[in-house]
């Protein structure tokens, strides 16, 4: 957050920037969230 302050403090960033960025990781974590816990495996391993 810091780094994104300096930005923005600089004239070179955008202070929606930071927002953008919470709002994708907030959806990754949704998505993350949707996988099964454990892995199901092949009957036969693939060769």
């Amino acid at each position: 957050m810091v780094a994104g302050c300096a930005l923005v403090a600089a004239g070179i960033g955008h202070p929606w920037g930071f927002c953008f960025f919470a709002a994708v990781a907030a959806l990754a974590f949704v998505a993350v969230l949707t996988l099964p816990a454990t892995r199901e495996t092949a009957a036969e391993p693939a060769v």
